[in-house]
């Protein structure tokens, strides 16, 4: 069966401009993708970075759907660092839920830093034909 794969912006991003996480834990996440529906013989393979340029450790928190701990990803992010790879080309269905993300951290400085912590990425859709 034939494969397609197209490269593809994170939804939640404009233009591939980085996507500031400003939430924090109870309060609506922000949105890093949504996978369009279509075809169940198609995946998303996806690659998420994230830089943290606030002055102190946060913790950024990828869920995958479902606020449960089993569908999130919690990577500690060092203060004034560089791009770090968060999602290393996980594979999900494209019915699968809303990616979002959340900082682990007091609201002080999700507040205060709004977009002191961004995440940048892309997919590759792959779809049979």
């Amino acid at each position: 069966m034939p494969v397609t794969i197209t490269r593809r912006l994170l939804s939640g991003s404009t233009n591939g401009q980085p996507i500031a996480i400003t939430s924090t834990q109870g309060v609506v996440p922000v949105t890093i993708h949504a996978p369009v529906t279509g075809a169940t013989t198609s995946l998303e393979e996806i690659f998420i970075y994230a830089q943290n340029n606030a002055s102190s450790n946060v913790n950024l928190v990828v869920e995958f759907g479902i606020s449960t701990s089993g569908h999130a990803v919690r990577t500690p992010l060092p203060p004034l660092g560089g791009l770090q790879l968060v999602i290393p080309g996980l594979l999900i269905g494209i019915t699968a839920s809303t990616i979002t993300g959340w900082l682990d951290t007091t609201a002080s400085l999700a507040n205060s830093g709004a977009g002191q912590v961004a995440v940048y990425g892309y997919i590759n859709r792959i779809a049979q034909t």
